[in-house]
């Protein structure tokens, strides 16, 4: 399968699919003009006869072409889109609010064998996970303390 850049200029062999996606669109190519070229031939004696008769074909030398007007065919083709820096921003603070949600779960069930080294070291990566969701909004980090 080829895969085109964005612009449809150049055929890509590398690509990231965390950065971008793939979508179908089309490119158009040229048909060239095709001039007609005339059938030439000759004929070739298969058998002759005692009353002068005589069987023969034709012999095709230059085979005929028929004249060919020039088109615009349409070719469909996947197109690499990479991701803007807003979408990918917003699919890191997805991520990152999905394993929110996990710790989140987690302390609040305390679960059973789940020691305090567990519960604070899964408190720091929360700490650490949701002030990097406000950097990636724009917001105001909160100190450590008040989480």
């Amino acid at each position: 399968m080829e895969v085109y850049n964005q612009n449809k200029t150049e055929i890509l062999t590398e690509y990231d699919l965390s950065k971008g996606y793939l979508t179908t669109d089309y490119i158009e190519e040229v048909v060239p003009e095709v001039q007609a070229i005339e059938e030439q031939g000759h004929f070739e004696t298969i058998a002759e006869y005692p009353n002068g008769g005589k069987d023969v074909k034709w012999v095709v030398d230059v085979a005929g072409v028929e004249y060919q007007p020039q088109k615009i065919k349409k070719k469909q083709v996947t197109i690499y889109v990479p991701y803007s820096e807003e979408e990918l921003k917003q699919q890191q603070i997805r991520i990152k609010i999905k394993r929110l949600t996990e710790l989140t779960k987690d302390l609040a069930q305390v679960q059973v064998g789940l020691v305090i080294d567990d519960i604070e070291d899964r408190k720091a990566e929360f700490r650490t996970l949701l002030n990097e969701v406000r950097i990636l909004q724009g917001k105001e980090i909160r100190k450590t303390e008040e989480l």
